[in-house]
């Protein structure tokens, strides 16, 4: 009895450390297959520092590959001013605008984790008057009205962040360069045309944005468990299977000898396995090998232990 329990607690021991690994492994699978599918979906935006201005606004992404995507931002902004219900024309300010923004982006680790370098191409009809811009930008619209179309090309550069399975957060910069061409007028709301104005110009991006990213899990479809069931812990032979064996001799002289065995020639060598829903094809495998070496190892012990019951029933009968 005391080497059968010893034998139970190493194979104990070894489903255990078996067990661990495969969970281990199930984990990193399922990693895997996650940061797979992230880098294949198309993914929904909106730049937090846009909608600053009053202007609602949305970008689209879609990979092309492991390491580039390939989308456009819009952005309308139709009322003159920041709330969409400010519509008093005697407030000597305007600004309305749309832009579309075609781009590329190329994440060195992988579609949407960490770092990446963008190029953009920009478009853009605008109609703004009396506006004064941070950092000293556009000072001709402080007193005039310019409407007109600004074309350019522009690079930036960015990080992204998970916040969850689907969620990200976007931090950017970045600067444009173009032409832009349009017609000088008096005032924000009316006023004489000053004429045509036209000539390079710049304009400088920010963003914050929130972006989810749009894919469905693969739902593994659960195995079907062998005869013997891997999600059990290693039987041990209860002592009222113990069976009795009493060799026949002289009554002063009778030896009893108690050999334990299992019921019957089934042997129940089973091993803890992770829950079935993150068990995998590598983890069943490797639990049926480790199975089968535990049946065998418990065979072997087993035809140990009727040998030396046959042993001993010649060596009384020898008497």
């Amino acid at each position: 009895m005391i080497a059968l329990a010893a034998a139970a607690m190493l194979l104990s021991s070894a489903a255990h450390a078996q067990t661990s690994e495969s969970q281990r492994d199930s984990l990193e699978r399922a990693q895997r297959q996650l940061d797979s599918l992230r880098r294949a979906s198309p993914t929904l935006g909106t730049n937090l520092f846009y909608w600053g201005s009053g202007t609602p606004n949305a970008h689209v992404l879609f990979p092309v590959g492991d390491h580039l995507t390939l989308g456009v931002t819009g952005g309308l902004k139709p009322w003159p001013r920041w709330a969409p219900w400010d519509w008093d024309d005697q407030v000597d300010s305007k600004w309305r605008h749309f832009a579309v923004v075609p781009g590329m982006r190329f994440w060195p680790k992988y579609n949407y984790s960490g770092l990446w370098l963008g190029a953009d191409l920009l478009w853009t009809h605008y109609n703004v008057g009396g506006v004064t811009f941070p950092l000293g930008l556009y000072p001709e619209v402080r007193e005039n009205r310019l409407q007109g179309d600004f074309f350019g090309i522009g690079f930036n550069i960015g990080y992204s962040w998970w916040l969850s399975k689907h969620l990200r957060l976007e931090l950017e910069a970045g600067l444009a360069a173009g032409y832009n061409t349009g017609n000088r007028y008096q005032c924000a709301w009316c006023g004489a045309n000053l004429g045509k104005t036209s000539g390079p110009a710049i304009v400088p991006k920010l963003g914050l944005s929130l972006a989810y990213n749009f894919f469905r899990e693969k739902t593994a479809r659960k195995q079907a468990e062998p005869a013997c069931s891997i999600t059990e812990r290693p039987v041990i032979p209860a002592p009222s299977d113990t069976v009795k064996t009493v060799v026949p001799a002289t009554p002063a002289d009778t030896i009893k000898i108690i050999v334990p065995v299992i019921p019957g020639d089934t042997l129940k060598a089973t091993v803890p396995a992770a829950p079935a829903d993150t068990v995998q094809n590598g983890a069943v495998r490797d639990s049926l090998l480790h199975r089968e070496i535990i049946i065998q190892q418990r065979a072997a012990f087993v035809q140990y232990l009727r040998q030396m019951e046959e042993s001993a029933r010649q060596e009384q009968e020898g008497q």
